[in-house]
Parts: C-alpha cells; sequence; structure tokens
C-alpha cells in the first residue's frame, strides 16, 4: 500500500472539506434567534455607518489591565489578582501588588481573596480581613469555595482595574484604555455583585476619558442584534450582507469587510451605536488589516463615554501586536500576569510546605 503524506492529506481535507463546509451558505436563513441582555440603537445612518480611519497622531495615551489566578486546596480557595499600568510614553508606568523592583501604583486595597471550604464555625470572616486579602464580597456575603474560582477572581481583579483608573499616575486629560468593556460585565458576577462595580466605577469614571475594547468577538452578538427592522432592510440593501445570517458579530463584521473593501486593505470603522448602562456609552468596531495585502484582520469593538471619531480615529493608530490588540495594553496584561503568576507560585509553596495540599487543578496550573 502506498504510505501517504499526512500534511498532503491534510491540505486536501481543509481546502475541500472544512472550508467548503464553512463557506456553505445554505446555512444563511436570516432567521437564527439571538440571546444577547444588551442592547443598543444605530447613532448614525446607513449610509455613514462604515468610513476608513483617519489616522490621528496619538499622544500619551494608558492602558489599564489586571490578571487574577486561584490556588484550589482541600481546605480552601486563595485567589490572587493584580493591576498594570502601561503607557505610550513609559511602557511600564506601575503594578499592583508591587514585586521585584518593579514601580508602583499607589493603590492599597485587598488583591487576595480567601474562601474557605468549611462551614461557618461562628467567628465572623470579618475578623481575618486586612489591607491585602478579603474574606467577603463586595455586597457583604462572605466567599464560599463552593462558589466558582471564577467569580472570586474577577470580582477582585475587577475592583483593582476601577481604582487603578483613579491612579495619580495617569496625566490628566489623557486617554485611558481598558481591558473588556467600559462596565463590568454579568459573566461570573452575582447581580448585587456587578451593580455596586458599576456604581463604583460610574463615579470614577465622571472626570476620565475612558476607551473600552472588546477582543473576543466570536461569542458576541450585539452588533447582529442592533442592527434590525427598517434599519436592517437598508442596510441589506446597500451592504449586500444580512447581520441575521452570521451566528456571531466577528464573522458578520469579516463579511461585510470583504463586500466594502479592496485591496490594498485600509482599517475600517462600524458604528457607532448607542447603548445605555449606567451612562451613555458609543460603541464602534475597527477591522485593522495586519497587511494591506493578506486576509489577515484584527477585529475589535471600541467602547466610549462620548460620540467622538477622533477617539476611535487615534485608537486605530496606536502600534497593534501579531495578535491585533494595542501594544500599550498587551504590556499592561502581560505585566499583571507575570505579577499574579510570580505571587500565586510562592503562596502555593508555602501552602505545600506546611502541608496544604494543592487540587488537581491547582497543580496543573501553577506549573504552567
Amino acid at each position: 500500500m502506498q504510505r501517504l503524506d499526512l500534511r498532503t492529506v491534510l491540505y486536501d481535507v481543509v481546502e475541500k472539506y472544512i472550508v467548503g463546509y464553512l463557506d456553505n451558505e445554505l446555512l444563511e436563513r436570516g432567521e437564527f434567534q439571538f440571546y444577547d441582555n444588551e442592547v443598543s440603537t444605530p447613532a448614525t445612518n446607513v449610509d455613514e455607518l462604515i468610513k476608513e480611519v483617519e489616522y490621528i497622531e496619538p499622544s500619551d495615551v494608558f492602558a489599564v489591565d489586571g490578571s487574577s489566578r486561584t490556588f484550589v486546596s482541600s481546605k480552601g480557595v486563595v485567589s490572587i489578582a493584580s493591576v498594570s499600568l502601561s503607557s505610550s510614553m513609559h511602557p511600564l508606568v506601575g503594578v499592583y501588588p508591587s514585586i521585584s523592583g518593579l514601580p508602583s501604583l499607589d493603590l492599597s486595597i485587598p488583591f487576595i481573596a480567601l474562601a474557605s471550604s468549611f462551614k461557618s464555625s461562628g467567628i465572623t470572616p470579618f475578623l481575618y480581613s486586612s489591607e491585602i486579602i478579603s474574606t467577603t464580597s463586595i455586597d457583604g456575603t462572605p466567599f464560599s469555595s463552593f462558589q466558582n474560582p471564577e467569580t472570586i477572581e474577577a470580582e477582585i481583579r475587577l475592583i483593582l482595574e476601577t481604582e487603578a483608573i483613579l491612579s495619580s499616575k495617569i496625566s490628566s486629560g489623557s486617554l485611558l484604555i481598558i481591558d473588556g468593556p467600559i462596565f463590568p460585565p454579568s459573566m461570573f458576577l452575582r447581580y448585587q455583585v456587578k451593580e455596586k462595580l458599576s456604581q463604583r466605577r460610574k463615579t470614577v469614571l465622571n472626570d476620565k476619558n475612558v476607551v473600552g475594547i472588546v477582543k473576543r468577538l466570536d461569542k458576541s452578538q450585539f452588533l447582529r442584534s442592533s442592527i434590525k427592522d427598517s434599519f436592517r432592510r437598508d442596510f441589506v440593501a446597500k451592504y449586500r450582507v444580512d447581520p441575521l445570517s452570521f451566528l456571531n458579530d466577528e464573522a458578520f463584521l469579516l463579511r461585510l469587510y470583504e463586500n466594502v473593501a479592496s485591496k490594498p486593505y485600509r482599517p475600517i470603522v462600524v458604528g457607532p451605536f448607542k447603548k445605555t448602562d449606567q451612562v451613555d456609552i458609543f460603541v464602534n468596531y475597527l477591522i485593522y488589516p495586519f497587511h494591506p495585502y493578506v486576509k489577515k484582520f484584527s477585529v475589535l469593538r471600541i467602547e466610549t463615554t462620548s460620540n467622538d471619531m477622533k477617539i476611535v480615529n487615534m485608537m486605530s493608530s496606536l502600534e497593534f501586536t501579531k495578535d491585533g490588540i494595542p501594544s500599550i495594553l498587551a504590556i499592561a496584561d502581560s505585566s499583571a500576569k507575570a505579577v499574579t503568576s510570580g505571587v500565586l507560585r510562592v503562596i502555593s509553596t508555602i501552602m505545600e510546605r506546611i502541608g496544604v495540599q494543592a487540587s488537581f487543578s491547582s497543580r496543573i496550573g501553577v506549573q504552567t
């Protein structure tokens, strides 16, 4: 029997079957239901919805990003969070908590959360709280190891990110990029916790020019659910693509780009749309080509508190990484992850040295 070259076989499979199936437009019925909780309305007309980017040299731009990890043991959960601030002028402005001589942010709030595996013995968890440790949620409920660790992680990380927005190291009037929506997403968070976090962030935003960047649009249906009724009919007539034919925003935006752009590829913006979440938020979508002649794009959702295209144009003029995000946000992300990883490694080593055994998932996670 002739030996088949695996690379050749896989190439044929991808070319003839996989790509063909994924391009199968028989799936496009335009009647899929969507389940996004958020609601927005177009803040412009169909003719002005799509526009090319106008490059604007950005001034000093800052970026805040947080990271979180969890050590799970038979006795309970220890969750750690960190936050980092970077800028286009000074790559690493500061981190919290500060370790290994890194510049420090002016924060003094808990970055460690404890959740016991034992039923309450009558001793109030408040007695165990300190400047760097918290045993209770922002709504006063004690943390419990019965909770999904991501719930605890998300809460303490979002608190750190919100307070970092107030850092005195951020120049007055500068743009500040945060990773994710401007207001905390509801995923993993209880309603009471999300409301308290949102109220605090609303207070913090009063004198700040904040831009939220959402990277993962393959599970989002926010945009396709915002183009509806008569606006949808006019949109389909003009751009020859129906948003309801796609199951997520990323797929829809990439098809839309194919219909409206040609080589050499240039960044385009789709929007704005307006939603209300504590305050009015304006949403634009940036499709950013990595190369003028290669089909590879970054698709980002950009949220702002003002309907100012100058901000969106400035975001698209920043240097981007090969993963398709602004470099200053990538620096904040990587430095925050380095801090949490270091803190978790120290805590896990001490815990196991004194006889507290890590659960299976933590034994894998700490080693990576």
